[in-house]
């Protein structure tokens, strides 16, 4: 994680990474970018990135992902959390 005020808790199925980034922080936003191991965890897609997407689990909303280099970056309100899924689609 690049923000040194956030933890991260990583959980995963065969189809999916579920992501916990927690700022520690009392007063200020993180913005935290996550490397996820996703080619050592199975889930780089062999045809193209169209079949893997990151989303907020809470708000379904879309987060910033990019699935060649398996980043995630959020923003975490202070002393709080975001629960995001990063998922790979079968054909």
């Amino acid at each position: 994680c690049s923000d040194a005020k956030s933890l991260v808790a990583m959980w995963t199925l065969p189809d999916r990474v579920l992501l916990c980034i927690f700022n520690t922080d009392k007063k200020a936003l993180a913005n935290a970018t996550v490397r996820v191991p996703l080619a050592d965890l199975g889930l780089m897609p062999k045809v193209r990135a169209g079949y893997i997407r990151a989303y907020d689990l809470q708000s379904a909303g879309a987060v910033t992902f990019d699935p060649w280099n398996g980043e995630v970056t959020v923003k975490v309100n202070p002393h709080d959390f975001r629960l995001i899924v990063i998922r790979t689609y079968k054909d």
